[in-house]
């Protein structure tokens, strides 16, 4: 309550218009090179500052857009970040990296790098990317996703090894020791997040009932974690949907309720469902005198819910941001 009752809410619609002049930059530059997407959340800056960023990408465009070796940067995906990387450019991931703290001839350069075969190679890894995912998804019964540590090179390279053990499976006597799981019904299909040897050494089932290994695995490991974790995963993704489904309906309860626009999580791989769930019930078990003190201040606002310890603030989007474990009085 403290917090509304000091909140410049004229503050909320300059940060909404500042995230609508970021997204409208992201949509030129995207346009004028041509790229699949262009991201530049990782950053964690101010979407004023992005705008910026971004409107200065546009412009070396405007200056220099005849000395690049293409026409289009499609299917290349632009990210923005922070990160230092050997390769700006990669052909495996489709992703050309800029970083913002660069002078303009750097990134010049980098952008001068991309060739037609460039492009061309990586529509090919692409392709047998694609190839190898349907046949470990089809064979397994899973789902394969690249976790965040993992870069795409090792992602392509596990799924290519692990293509071939199935093949080999399959096709050599001498290879049968490796189990292949049976067969599951398609609402068993579990997920399999791909991280690197650092991030994961042993097969980890998560809390949504997702299989996370790493790239550098024996593929036998996987293949039988897949196998024993299987039924404890189904269990886990029901508990999940279950949670999901209840929480879904009591936020269009607080909606309604406190005149919300959207209830949402700042991070969802930090708020599980039993703190989102914990954070919606305790918003409905109010006194109805703090829900009507409560809807004067957010009716049509953005509420968002972020992770123990944190302090009420606003989101550069103009989001009203409040920690799961927060209490409510007057």
């Amino acid at each position: 309550m403290s917090f509304l009752a000091s909140l410049d809410f004229t503050d909320i619609e300059k940060r909404k218009s500042e995230r609508l002049d970021a997204s409208a930059a992201a949509l030129v530059a995207r346009q004028a090179y041509k790229f699949q997407a262009v991201d530049g959340t990782s950053l964690g800056w101010s979407s004023k500052s992005l705008a910026q960023c971004l409107n200065g990408l546009t412009n070396l465009f405007d200056e220099h857009n005849s000395k690049f070796k293409v026409n289009s940067f499609y299917p290349l995906r632009l990210l923005m970040t922070n990160d230092e990387y050997r390769n700006k450019l990669d052909l495996f991931g489709g992703t050309i990296r800029l970083n913002p703290m660069d002078t303009p001839s750097q990134w010049l350069a980098t952008l001068m790098s991309v060739t037609e075969e460039s492009l061309e190679e990586l529509k090919e890894n692409r392709r047998k990317l694609n190839k190898y995912i349907s046949h470990v998804q089809d064979s397994l019964n899973v789902q394969m996703k690249k976790g965040y540590s993992c870069s795409s090179k090792e992602y392509h390279l596990l799924l290519h090894t692990l293509s071939s053990v199935i093949d080999q499976h399959h096709n050599d006597e001498s290879a049968k020791n490796i189990k292949i799981p049976p067969n599951a019904l398609a609402m068993d299909r579990m997920t399999i997040v791909i991280e690197t040897d650092q991030a994961c050494r042993n097969p980890l089932l998560t809390r949504e009932g997702h299989l996370r290994v790493s790239a550098g695995m024996p593929m036998s490991t996987i293949i039988s974690a897949v196998s024993n974790l299987r039924r404890e995963a189904t269990q886990k993704i029901v508990e999940e949907a279950e949670k999901d489904r209840k929480s879904k309906e009591l936020i269009a309860i607080v909606k309604l309720k406190l005149g919300l626009s959207q209830v949402k999580r700042q991070n969802v791989s930090i708020i599980t469902s039993d703190q989102l769930l914990v954070c919606i019930e305790t918003l409905l078990s109010m006194d109805e005198a703090v829900k009507d003190i409560l809807r004067e201040y957010l009716l049509g606002q953005k509420l968002g819910i972020a992770g123990r310890g944190r302090s009420c603030h606003l989101g550069d989007d103009g989001a009203i941001i409040i920690p799961w474990d927060c209490s409510f009085s007057q």
